[in-house]
């Protein structure tokens, strides 16, 4: 069976090869691993397609030396970058991954600029504005995956509270991906009832607090680097819609245009995804809590956003 969608995941590090594996797994389409490392992707690709035999999937992984071989590409995956070490925030990560991603952006506009671009390097929220700053692409081309872990991370800890399937419980987590995301409570349901009728706002503030600092959690414990496996299967979620166009709302970080009164930042808000990407930004009511809690997020989005600016002036 010849599958025509192909995948091309810049960056075969941990969530690299993790999100090539459910693509095989799930049986989507062809994939192409690319990273600078001499010989990784190759490795990587190899030992993936050695599982094929057993898992009867008719996706082909392979390797590419070159940008040029994502020509073929119809979705991109951008996971390149140094990941957080115990200690650091993801926005300490910022000067060291923008220039990873003015290369990447440079190659993808000459070589695949019909594709949809997945960010997930960090600080994810200004990495995918500096794409599409770099890239000049459309910006419903250029989505920041980020909203769909932080809200399955969100329901976990929901349903762990609540002692029920994380299947039953239905939230969301707007904002950055960082200090300043935001669960919504005041769209947080168990099996429709809201969770401030089934939950203390003691619990609530600590499971909040619990999503916040999850990524962090896992550096911590790990001592090598940061999480992967929810992160791969957040990305592969989001490849799904748009191979299959699906339309599905999933929460990604996507450029405003006025909508929740902000312009021309990139955030984690409620999309539809399809084939094209980004095809429109759900415009939820939010108390004036939460929405206060949004446009804070922006502020500090946006500072983040000048300074990158600043940089490009002067490259």
């Amino acid at each position: 069976m010849n599958i025509k969608p192909c995948i091309g995941i810049i960056g075969a590090g941990r969530v690299g090869s993790e999100t090539a594996n459910k693509i095989l797994q799930n049986r989507l389409a062809d994939c192409i691993l690319f990273d600078t490392s001499t010989g990784l992707a190759q490795a990587r690709a190899l030992d993936l397609s050695h599982s094929v035999p057993i898992s009867n999937s008719p996706v082909k992984i392979s390797a590419a030396d070159s940008y040029s071989a994502l020509k073929k590409c119809n979705i991109i995956v951008i996971t390149a970058g140094l990941p957080r070490k115990e200690g650091m925030s993801r926005d300490d990560l910022f000067n060291v991954n923008l220039e990873i991603v003015k290369e990447i952006g440079i190659q993808i506009n000459r070589h695949a600029a019909d594709a949809v671009v997945i960010v997930v390097t960090n600080p994810l929220d200004t990495m995918s504005y500096a794409l599409w700053r770099f890239t000049g692409l459309p910006p419903g081309q250029i989505i920041g995956m980020a909203g769909e872990l932080d809200s399955s991370r969100f329901r976990y800890y929901v349903s762990v509270a609540a002692d029920v399937d994380p299947g039953n419980v239905d939230t969301m987590v707007l904002g950055s991906h960082g200090d300043l995301m935001i669960p919504l409570i005041s769209h947080t349901y168990i099996r429709s009832l809201p969770v401030r009728s089934i939950l203390s706002e003691d619990t609530i503030h600590s499971i909040s607090e619990q999503t916040r600092n999850a990524g962090g959690e896992i550096v911590k414990l790990s001592g090598n680097g940061s999480g992967y496996y929810a992160a791969a299967s957040c990305i592969v979620e989001m490849i799904d819609c748009i191979i299959n166009d699906k339309k599905k709302i999933l929460c990604c970080s996507v450029k405003t245009s006025g909508d929740y009164g902000l312009d021309k930042v990139y955030i984690g808000l409620p999309v539809v995804i399809g084939k094209n990407g980004v095809e429109k930004i759900i415009q939820l009511k939010l108390p004036e809590e939460e929405s206060i809690m949004l446009r804070n997020a922006a502020q500090h989005l946006i500072a983040m956003q000048v300074k990158t600016d600043k940089l490009l002036e002067h490259t």
